[in-house]
């Protein structure tokens, strides 16, 4: 997701991550060829939530003089303390960047509303172009799901992926 998209977001928002995965039998993968990968790979991808946070805060990082500053990006319920942060943002794949400069969402840390999930949500029919399955209609129509983010601004639609994604 875009710094820009990212700083749409505040605290109590929801960030779902999304993957391309392929459902294949680990032992088509034993020779390692990038060829033999495509073949196997080749219509069966589809859209999956794989995880999601309950966004904490959203923060500028900004290394100055070997001094990492950090400020929070909109002020919608501030966080007290961006100190409490810093290690969490310092952590992050984005901090380990080669950039001196990112924006980054934080997630709540107490009461486990993080989550990798043990199984992958399909949201799209198999093959390309990514069309959505009844639970990818139901979120969001009847769209394609190329590369990016979409948007769930409906309550219920939230409700009901969070739902899904708390299923044992």
């Amino acid at each position: 997701m875009r710094a820009e998209q990212l700083s749409l977001l505040g605290m109590g928002d929801y960030l779902f991550f999304v993957a391309s995965l392929v459902l294949t039998k680990k032992t088509g993968y034993d020779d390692r060829s990038l060829s033999e990968i495509n073949a196997l790979q080749k219509g069966k991808r589809g859209k999956y939530v794989i995880g999601y946070f309950e966004i904490a805060g959203v923060y500028e990082a900004r290394e100055v003089r070997g001094h990492c500053a950090i400020a929070r990006v909109n002020n919608r319920k501030p966080h007290s303390d961006i100190e409490a942060v810093r290690s969490q943002i310092l952590e992050s794949a984005h901090a380990k960047r080669p950039w001196d400069e990112f924006t980054c969402a934080v997630g709540v840390k107490d009461g486990r509303k993080t989550a990798l999930l043990s199984k992958a949500i399909p949201i799209t029919k198999l093959g390309k172009p990514f069309r959505p399955n009844d639970t990818g209609l139901s979120l969001y129509g009847n769209l394609n799901f190329p590369r990016g983010h979409k948007w769930l601004r409906d309550q219920s639609k939230l409700d009901l992926l969070l739902d899904r994604c708390r299923l044992p």
